[in-house]
């Protein structure tokens, strides 16, 4: 391999100094000028043309990110917000104001996969050990048997699933030469008012959210109560929405979770980056 293939030239976003990068590294990286950091991911300033919009959600999303609210998208909207997500995922402009902490891209190399494949294959033996157990319990302890076989049949069901999707990442990764990028992003733009929400798996891309957010707006925190044992704790489970102050739409933001006052949502809404920029009032709404 000469140099020209084993390095790539990036350029500092900040500085706009040149340096140069061993092909295959990816992650936030250190400019050797100015110290910024570099973010260096596989998609990073691919053109447009490199990728594909997808009405079906991307199978390859890590279960580890949480999933937001969908608000559908505007027709009129499209082509701008389809232009925002590949500006966002090839590193042509940030991520803008992202909501609840969604803001997601994660790279992932083959070894990944093959560690998450050995742990689930590790889980899947210690499953198939209890199965004799189990029955040996049962003749014991009728009840005791019957809830361990229970518990190894249900771990073997999730673990076949789970090397499934695995050995599927692990082929589209070693597919795509080692590297398998995939990303969740669901923000506001401030400059275009858009509430904008995509996910990523490589070049296919799926925009699920696509909306123009009302200059007049205000903020509605919906407060479902769920009741839980032989107390009936309460637990309130919530869902902010930016609504229109005349009602003619509203646009879920967030999922969220342990408010039922004026107070704890006016705090909890604060923390968030876009709470500014966003400043209409905000109403408790018990469901």
């Amino acid at each position: 391999m000469d140099s020209a293939t084993r390095y790539k030239q990036y350029q500092c976003k900040v500085c706009e100094g040149p340096f140069q990068v061993e092909s295959g590294t990816f992650g936030p990286l250190a400019c050797p000028h100015c110290n910024a950091t570099v973010p260096i991911f596989p998609n990073r300033d691919l053109s447009h043309d490199r990728f594909t919009f997808t009405s079906v959600t991307p199978n390859f999303v890590s279960k580890h990110t949480p999933k937001p609210p969908v608000g559908q998208v505007d027709p009129s909207l499209s082509t701008l917000g389809k232009g925002l997500c590949l500006d966002m995922i090839a590193g042509k402009r940030d991520f803008g104001l992202p909501i609840n902490g969604a803001e997601h891209r994660h790279v992932n190399p083959e070894t990944d996969f093959n560690l998450a494949k050995e742990k689930q294959s590790s889980e899947a033996g210690k499953a198939l050990l209890a199965i004799p157990i189990a029955i040996g319990l049962f003749f014991l302890h009728p009840f005791c048997g019957l809830i361990l076989l229970l518990a190894a049949g249900v771990t073997l069901f999730n673990v076949s699933n789970e090397q499934t999707d695995l050995s599927s990442k692990l082929a589209l990764t070693m597919h795509l030469g080692g590297v398998l990028e995939q990303g969740r992003i669901y923000t506001i733009v401030p400059e275009h008012r858009l509430l904008l929400g995509f996910e990523w798996v490589d070049v296919k891309v799926q925009m699920s959210t696509c909306q123009r957010i009302p200059e007049q707006h205000m903020l509605v925190v919906a407060v479902e109560t769920t009741y839980h044992g032989e107390d009936s704790t309460p637990q309130y489970h919530n869902t902010t929405f930016v609504t229109a102050t005349d009602g003619s739409c509203a646009y879920p933001l967030m999922f969220h979770g342990g408010i039922n006052s004026q107070r704890g949502a006016e705090s909890r809404l604060a923390k968030e980056p876009w709470r500014a920029f966003l400043n209409g009032s905000v109403i408790v709404n018990p469901t």
